[in-house]
């Protein structure tokens, strides 16, 4: 009986960090399916606004992989939407993607893992975000 305790207590942390180090590759996996915009910025200034930015829109578990040049985060949902799926929704999961054109213009690309329409005003905010630091280039 000890040993089917052992046994299912590692299947379950088990589970646990597979379901975790996927919700990065599942974001980091959809570049390009993301809403795109370009700014009048060099990356370095870029990734100086990020901890702004971020902090805007409430992310937490920021981790920056700059030599790929990618943020992941979560965004918590709204209260409306955990009482409406019974507690059973979950944050979701944000990468930002930064890609220098030259030297001062980049490209900023944010992907959410859920694009319901609460994901979408996020993605929205971040842009709304970097507008009051950056102008955009057409």
């Amino acid at each position: 009986m000890k040993y089917y305790f052992k046994l299912l207590f590692v299947i379950f942390y088990l589970f646990l960090f597979v379901s975790c180090s996927s919700s990065v590759q599942s974001v980091k996996g959809a570049k390009g399916k993301g809403e795109i915009q370009t700014y009048a910025a060099s990356s370095t200034e870029i990734w100086a606004a990020m901890p702004d930015v971020l902090k805007e829109i409430n992310a937490f578990d920021i981790d920056e992989h700059r030599s790929e040049n990618f943020i992941y985060a979560k965004i918590p949902i709204s209260t409306w939407t955990r009482i409406n799926s019974m507690g059973m929704a979950r944050d979701r999961n944000l990468a930002i993607f930064i890609e220098p054109i030259t030297e001062k213009q980049t490209k900023v690309e944010v992907v959410c893992e859920q694009l319901l329409a609460g994901a979408r005003i996020r993605i929205g905010e971040v842009h709304w975000a970097l507008d009051k630091k950056f102008s955009r280039v057409e």
